[in-house]
């Protein structure tokens, strides 16, 4: 599903991207994903909890799956801040900051998974209610 990534992938792609390419980068991670996070956050967090009070769930349990998009904004957070500090810090890249880059990538992709996940299956059940 999400395949983490290594030292040498990041030293490949900062060689690839140059000087320019990571400037550029470093300022779309700046001024394009890190609002883009707080955007998707709040947009399915309040669907989510839209689509479960419609579906009339309303146990705590349940509720918690409100979470999701609120822990995969926290790993895309930290996930942007470590590339921005490798972006940074490049040519010396340490093999812990690229560790918790690509931990953080991947559990944010498995948390963005279970939110859009949700957010299908309450659409799912609430158009079945409607038809039934």
């Amino acid at each position: 599903m999400f395949r983490g990534y290594h030292l040498a992938d990041v030293n490949y792609l900062m060689d690839k991207l140059g000087a320019e390419g990571r400037s550029t980068y470093f300022y779309l991670e700046l001024f394009g994903d890190l609002p883009f996070i707080i955007f998707y956050v709040i947009t399915f967090t309040i669907l989510i909890v839209r689509l479960l009070i419609k579906n009339k769930i309303r146990t705590t349990v349940l509720f918690y799956i409100a979470l999701f998009p609120l822990i995969a904004g926290i790993f895309d957070f930290l996930e942007d801040i470590s590339v921005i500090n490798m972006l940074i810090a490049y040519p010396i890249i340490e093999n812990k900051a690229v560790f918790l880059s690509s931990s953080a990538t991947v559990l944010k992709g498995i948390f963005l998974v279970f939110a859009l996940l949700s957010m299908f299956v309450n659409s799912f059940l609430l158009l079945y209610k409607k038809i039934k």
